[in-house]
């Protein structure tokens, strides 16, 4: 488990394949003494999410299975920013 983290993958990665819960699997990173990664987008990733919602008009959904994040982080970096939010109905596509 800790090689596979280790590796790259999320704690939600490493619960799934091991059949943990992410909680358990965050509590054992954490006796092991490793530090728990923060799964954050980059500037360009931001930069790109922003584009494809706002010009693409693409749903927070999308736009994170896209980029391989949750669309609660995208929302959240969104607000951050000061992005315009939509509402759910408003999405065109």
């Amino acid at each position: 488990m800790i090689e596979t983290y280790q590796a790259g993958a999320s704690a939600e990665h490493v619960a799934k394949e091991f059949g943990l819960s992410k909680g358990a699997v965050i509590q054992l990173l954490t006796d092991a003494g490793l530090i728990r990664k923060r799964n954050s987008p980059t500037e360009a990733q931001l930069l790109e999410a922003t584009r494809l919602y706002v010009e693409e008009s693409w749903s927070l959904e999308r736009i994170g299975a896209e980029l391989g994040f949750r669309n609660t982080t995208i929302h959240r970096h969104f607000k951050l920013r000061g992005v315009p939010m939509r509402r759910p109905w408003e999405h065109l596509r």
